[in-house]
């Protein structure tokens, strides 16, 4: 097998703390489940000018302001609310600004549903950054970076370890290279970030501890097809990975049996089983680019278990013709152009 490159670990910009919510709700379990989301919430940017701002999102040349920035910030607060009641236990927030953001929202605006952790991986460059909030314990936060050419201010892996009072999870949380330039030119800084999470699920794979990798990966379930069968791709069905060229490439299960049999690493990829569904609409279709990919310990052992997964598909969220409702900045209002996507774990064998 090719020999997978070591991902740059770089804990040292991981930032996370105790904040001073206080829990209104039930923490996981308490529930009967625990919920997990992942939401690119399409650049929010805070309200002063640091220079890394994208060129409309500039307080001096009257595009932004504080005023809008608060507006996004309680847009983004009830989405967030609306992908489970009180909040996700979990989420994943891709394309805010900074540390000072994720604060805003959670000590603000998100005050109400208790989320104890944060935690954020900024990366040297990158003027859009994903973070999470978790009501479940942060244990350990660290995060990974990409090294190949054309990966300077790229986005950072951010991978925590979080309790769940069933068995302790990973999470990665990601945003991936976007295909701006052509889907097969940018396709190595995917597959470089694909290479990463695929030698770190190794690591992990002796300890057994369940795995969930999530966010706006910028590759679809089916990617490999789309793509013409033409090239590999950071995403790559189990059925159409044989050989040296998906070594880098995540295999997915297109269904979760599938994973008693599929090579170490492979992950169940919930999308296989919504057939018509999606997150983000491109090019007239729907596109599953905003992943929560499970490992196998979430259908095996006594710990937490897969349940259901789905895009969040709330009215308000939708503009007329059933699509997501984006930010206009011209008109004050919107959310994202991609939609949330949540997965729900219950308790020992309930689905």
């Amino acid at each position: 097998m090719k020999r997978i490159p070591p991902a740059i670990a770089i804990p040292f910009l991981c930032f996370f703390l105790v904040s001073c919510a206080r829990c209104a709700l039930p923490v996981g379990l308490g529930r009967g489940e625990v919920t997990v989301a992942a939401y690119n919430v399409e650049a929010i940017f805070d309200g002063t000018d640091d220079g890394t701002e994208y060129s409309d999102y500039s307080v001096a040349s009257g595009s932004w302001s504080p005023e809008l920035y608060a507006m996004r910030l309680s847009n983004l607060a009830d989405v967030v609310k609306a992908c489970a009641r009180g909040g996700p236990d979990v989420i994943a927030l891709e394309e805010l600004e900074n540390p000072g953001v994720l604060s805003d929202l959670n000590r603000g605006y998100l005050k109400s549903c208790g989320y104890t952790w944060q935690a954020m991986a900024p990366a040297r460059g990158a003027a859009i950054n994903t973070g999470i909030l978790s009501r479940l314990k942060i244990i350990h936060a660290t995060a990974h970076a990409l090294s190949a050419p054309g990966s300077e201010g790229m986005r950072n892996i951010l991978e925590i370890e979080v309790e769940t009072g069933q068995a302790n999870v990973t999470i990665f949380a990601n945003h991936w290279k976007s295909k701006l330039g052509g889907g097969q030119e940018t396709e190595p800084l995917r597959r470089e970030a694909a290479s990463i999470l695929k030698r770190r699920i190794f690591e992990i794979a002796p300890t057994g501890m369940a795995v969930i990798v999530l966010g706006d990966l910028n590759e679809n379930a089916d990617e490999y097809e789309r793509a013409g069968r033409s090239y590999p791709t950071a995403l790559m069905p189990i059925g159409d990975a044989a050989g040296s060229a998906a070594d880098d490439s995540l295999l997915l299960a297109t269904k979760p049996e599938e994973l008693s049999a599929a090579p170490a690493g492979s992950l169940y990829d919930p999308w296989f089983g919504l057939p018509g569904e999606g997150s983000y609409w491109h090019g007239g279709h729907w596109e599953t680019i905003d992943h929560i990919l499970l490992s196998s310990g979430f259908f095996t052992g006594t710990g937490l278990k897969y349940r259901s997964f789905e895009p969040v598909t709330s009215s308000f969220l939708l503009d007329g013709k059933g699509h997501p409702l984006a930010w206009n900045g011209k008109k004050r209002q919107g959310y994202s152009d991609h939609l949330p996507v949540v997965v729900h774990l219950g308790i020992g064998s309930e689905r």
